[in-house]
């Protein structure tokens, strides 16, 4: 080892089957092309292209072009920066972050500039004489707004600096949060001086906006008339002061007259407690959100203890192998092909799955988590697939297989299942080998095991040659739980406290 280094493609580094990135399994190795070359016996050769595109050339066509050269050399298909695994990690997470800085802020200050204007409301309400007699002494209005205005900026501004205060320290465990995730050179927090400027402004201008509406009502009345005790507004309503009501006691009239005398006030009081319960919930759920995924995905549809893949397809037999070795519980194999699936004009890439008829470890499931029987016959569509490539049950598929010989055929849809989670298309194995006519052969193995010796079955699978990976169950959620828990509970913690 000479170095340590990365690049664009590897700032998010996970193994193919391993949605989160773990050092501990995975490692990104370079070397030069000639010593690559002659270990694995590939002088003069090359199994993969990165190409640069001049400006203002269209993407799509480019990959349209490679597509059409390289098909007769087994070329599986190209695709533009935008597919590829750790770009599209790392833009859709900074797309959603984009959108939580502007909505979330948004709707704190409408929150905060409705509670700040309900206090000052009351407060100008009891000071009401008082401001009815100045303007009666010739003081001008200006002077009294500009009173409200010093009173509402200290708290703005108090508010504000212990707002960038806890964003800052805020945004650091944010960071520190992400560099288990994305692999930077260099990933240091930033605070440019604009943003706690802009965020100070709009604290001011949102404090000053509900100062404005409270101070409204008070200055547009004439002092005469603002010195006498405000009439309940409830007064004005002929209904509350029917036969029935007079006979209601003195505490239940306060009652009804505080909450429809003023309706406005008491639909945003209503609606602002009610938004509370969202926010506490959407701290929370999260975790459960996740848990119900992991869940779903590990002990209903994943059965087995860990996934065994190979380097290429390889005969069933390996099935039979591993079912034989000590403290093997369990086996299934099942074929995956990366294939395109076609309906129209519309297509979509991705991993043709082929499975047993009666496969246990490895079964599709429904909303109601009930396993869902394999048509032996046709493909067996999630529905956010159907609904990306718009077709139903009996709707024909063009089905190009992108590996190999390249086979392309036509399959029905024989059955669309809700499951919760993914694009997935399955398929009755031995059909999907007699469609690509390469026999009875497997590209991974799900493997029960038992439990006290686990640990010893997995050393063994991996040292065999043909063995690319095995994906154990509990090795990953472990990870999940170092990645995610922290990132989640954080900000669990923030929104519920707001």
């Amino acid at each position: 080892i000479v170095g340590i280094a990365n690049s664009p493609e590897f700032l998010y580094a996970a193994r193919p089957g391993n949605p989160l990135p773990d050092d501990r399994t995975f490692v990104v190795l370079w070397a030069g092309e000639k010593a690559i070359a002659a270990a694995f016996d590939m002088e003069g050769a090359f199994n993969a292209i990165a190409a640069s595109l001049a400006p203002g050339v269209e993407a799509a066509r480019v990959v349209a072009d490679l597509d059409r050269i390289l098909e007769p050399y087994g070329a599986i298909g190209a695709y533009g920066r935008n597919d590829q695994s750790s770009h599209r990690f790392l833009s859709d997470e900074l797309t959603e972050q984009r959108t939580l800085a502007l909505i979330v802020p948004a709707v704190f200050f409408a929150v905060g500039a409705f509670l700040l204007n309900v206090v000052l409301t009351r407060l100008i309400e009891t000071q009401r004489e008082q401001i009815a007699a100045l303007k009666a002494l010739g003081f001008p209005s200006g002077a009294i707004v500009w009173h409200y205005a010093k009173f509402v900026s200290v708290i703005a501004l108090l508010g504000a600096a212990a707002g960038a205060i806890m964003g800052a320290r805020y945004g650091q465990g944010m960071i520190n949060n992400y560099r288990p995730f994305f692999r930077f050179p260099e990933l240091a927090y930033v605070l440019p001086p604009w943003l706690p400027a802009a965020g100070v402004a709009a604290s001011l201008v949102s404090a000053l906006s509900a100062a404005a509406f409270a101070l409204h009502r008070v200055l547009r009345l004439a002092p005469a008339e603002a010195m006498r005790t405000p009439v309940p507004a409830t007064s004005r309503f002929a209904m509350l002061e029917g036969a029935r009501l007079r006979r209601w006691s003195p505490v239940a009239k306060m009652v009804w007259r505080a909450i429809f005398g003023r309706p406005i006030r008491s639909i945003f009081t209503v609606v602002g407690l009610a938004l509370s319960i969202p926010m506490v919930v959407l701290g929370l759920f999260w975790w459960d959100a996740l848990a119900y995924m992991v869940d779903v995905q590990f002990h209903f549809v994943d059965r087995g203890d860990a996934t065994v893949a190979f380097d290429d397809a390889v005969s069933d037999r390996a099935i039979r192998e591993i079912a034989h070795l000590p403290d093997v519980v369990a086996v299934e194999g099942l074929r995956s092909t990366p294939v395109k699936l076609t309906a129209g004009h519309r297509s979509y890439r991705m991993s043709l799955t082929g499975l047993d008829a009666n496969a246990a470890l490895r079964a599709p499931r429904d909303m109601t988590l009930a396993a869902t029987p394999l048509p032996l016959e046709g493909l067996l569509m999630t529905r956010g697939l159907a609904e990306r490539l718009g077709v139903a049950p009996g709707s024909v598929v063009v089905v190009e297989s992108l590996e190999g010989r390249r086979r392309v055929f036509e399959l029905p849809v024989a059955a669309i299942v809700d499951e919760p989670l993914g694009y997935n298309a399955y398929i009755e194995i031995g059909r999907l080998n007699a469609l690509l006519r390469e026999g009875k052969v497997v590209t991974q193995v799900v493997v029960r095991a038992d439990a006290g010796r686990a640990e010893t079955v997995w050393r063994s699978l991996a040292e065999r040659p043909r063995v690319l990976a095995t994906a154990v169950k509990s090795t990953w959620l472990r990870v999940f739980d170092e990645k995610i828990k922290d990132l989640v509970v954080l900000s669990a913690v923030v929104l519920t406290i707001f």
